[in-house]
């Protein structure tokens, strides 16, 4: 064979040339291998990253307002606690679907504003009252990431080593869970009786709470109040009417309350005939969710005032003779179902945890 051959040579090259496109092409397709396996698996840790700081936010959202054991509740949010809560409950998951421990994460506490959207830092829990708003609800933040240093440090590569990576940082989103006081009650579910700030406040003010827990006698002056302070009245809520008839009909057929929220203007009735106490017999034993107006004394009944949150009280009895609803206050922890959330402190009932971003 004529090894100087034109031919012989031009299939040399090309044979040459073949091989460098094969080479190139290998590492290519490696690469987009790579992209798909590897970016598979990074969402997948990504995913199990967000799971656990999803949890871990709302678990320490629980801890913001622990349950009170039945007598009253903690007004103020518990943040420590709340932040330990948090961090205590990424180490309970994993990554890597469970070859990977989590250890640590990002955990702030303080107020979400309900008017946000998308990513936003906390306004800090040290913020003075007087300088939030309603929509402010207290909350716990949670990020969760693997990378140098941090839970097991960044996520190994396996195709993608070939182009010179041989392992990505990954980290979930922030996870926002508040518990914020409800602010309105929906419709159907509220007793129909107001109560005194004056009272609510002095009560939830003590610490630490009385145990057991005092009881109150609806209808009657708050002593620790003064004779001016009411412990409450019947309300007729968005009717303007003194009838016992609109009671009788909210006390038999609750589905017929309507919905309520702060701010909303409800009506405090003068009195009530002795057959109203004998209607309201049927709920003693239970627990019931009222309303609570700014100040309730002779003066204010007749006339309409402004709801400025909700407590949960236990009947315990229903006097016709001395015209008194006599029970305590309960759990704190208690959620209005269906409710909005807001920020107001004087609300006494809290709602379940929820995620928010």
């Amino acid at each position: 064979m004529d090894t100087n051959d034109p031919k012989l040579a031009s299939w040399r090259n090309e044979k040459g040339m073949v091989l460098v496109l094969v080479a190139l092409l290998m590492v290519v397709l490696l690469g987009l291998v790579g992209l798909v396996v590897d970016g598979g698996h990074l969402q997948v840790v990504r995913g199990e990253l967000q799971n656990d700081a999803d949890a871990s936010a709302l678990a320490g959202a629980v801890a913001l307002f622990p349950s009170s054991g039945g007598s009253g509740g903690v007004l103020n949010p518990q943040w420590n606690d709340a932040r330990k809560a948090a961090n205590d409950f990424i180490a309970k998951n994993s990554s890597d679907s469970g070859k990977t421990p989590l250890r640590d994460g990002d955990v702030s506490v303080g107020y979400w504003n309900l008017a946000w959207t998308g990513d936003h830092e906390l306004t800090p829990s040290t913020t003075l009252a007087s300088d939030l708003t309603a929509n402010d609800v207290p909350a716990v933040r949670v990020k969760v990431a693997r990378a140098d240093g941090s839970n097991g440090g960044e996520v190994p590569t396996f195709f993608m080593k070939v182009l010179g990576t041989n392992s990505a940082a990954v980290s979930s989103k922030a996870s926002v869970a508040m518990r914020g006081y409800a602010g309105s009650a929906p419709a159907g579910l509220l007793f129909p009786m107001a109560l005194s700030s004056c009272m609510t406040t002095q009560y939830f003010n003590q610490n630490p709470l009385p145990s057991p827990p005092t009881e109150i006698k609806i209808s009657t002056p708050y002593l620790p109040g003064g004779a001016g302070c009411y412990t409450g009245q019947w309300t007729s809520f968005t009717t303007n009417s003194n009838s016992d008839k609109t009671i009788q009909d909210y006390l038999k057929n609750p589905s017929t309350v309507p919905a309520i929220s702060d701010g909303d203007k409800i009506f405090i009735q003068n009195g009530a005939e002795a057959n109203l106490y004998n209607i309201a017999s049927s709920y003693v034993g239970k627990d019931v969710i009222m309303a609570i107006v700014d100040s309730l004394g002779k003066a204010d009944t007749g006339s309409q005032m402004p709801v400025i949150g909700f407590a949960t009280f236990h009947i315990t009895g229903s006097d016709n003779q001395t015209k008194q609803i006599t029970g305590y206050f309960v759990r704190f922890d208690t959620t209005l179902s269906g409710s909005s959330s807001g920020g107001t402190p004087s609300n006494l009932v809290a709602q379940f945890p929820q995620l928010v971003q």
